[in-house]
């Protein structure tokens, strides 16, 4: 599942990134090509970052609106869901793609409820007190790690159908050993680790190139 979001990647990088190229030379701005998925652990930077076009569109029409500029987590969680439906309607209307859509819904909503709780000042109050900055980084990958197994359990649905998912999930959590669930959080883990470390990485670059 992984590897065939790779290629998926690969994929669009190359048909975006010319179409994006004849466009720019048209005198469009088009929106850029899609970042590569092996360095990105959260939901919501994937669908921030891997089709962009289609990102503003859905966030433009469908999420700001139905938000009304309110904040509430509930009222987000249900503009989010409506934006879901429309992907599954967009995308086709087959179970695979259902279940990719309630997988990808699942996972968005994981981090934006994540994302809310780390911003409580409850939640501040006890990081600052028994995590140190190292910690915390350890404790964010931990917590990422089984959102981040949820990519290629619903790549395996999106890209072969509904029975290749289902054997992958069985196989995972109710026939294999409890080694090969350990063994996947591990890496998961690390992957989650490297994607960190590279949007550290970018912001420190950004943050240079305003500089100059």
């Amino acid at each position: 599942g992984y590897l065939m979001g790779q290629f998926f990647c690969l994929k669009y990088v190359v048909v975006y990134g010319l179409c994006g190229s004849v466009a720019n030379f048209d005198g469009y701005v088009a929106p850029p090509p899609p970042k590569c998925v092996a360095r990105i652990h959260l939901y919501t930077d994937m669908w921030r970052h891997f089709d962009v076009g289609f990102y503003h569109f859905i966030h433009r029409y469908i999420y700001t609106p139905l938000c009304a500029g309110q904040k509430k987590l509930l009222r987000r969680l249900l503009a989010s869901a409506v934006c879901f439906v429309f992907v599954f309607l967009w995308h086709g209307i087959h179970l695979s793609i259902f279940i990719w859509s309630v997988l990808n819904f699942l996972g968005v909503s994981l981090v934006s409820y994540s994302t809310s709780l780390s911003n409580t000042s409850a939640f501040s109050t006890w990081q600052k007190r028994n995590l140190s900055e190292a910690n915390y980084r350890r404790f964010t990958a931990l917590a990422s790690a089984p959102i981040f197994i949820l990519g290629p359990i619903s790549s395996f649905y999106f890209f072969s159908g509904v029975n290749t998912g289902n054997t992958y999930v069985i196989q995972l959590f109710f026939i294999g050993s409890w080694t090969g669930i350990v063994a996947l959080l591990f890496v998961s883990y690390c992957m989650c680790q490297v994607s960190m470390e590279i949007k550290l990485w970018e912001k420190r670059r950004d943050q240079k190139l305003k500089s100059h």
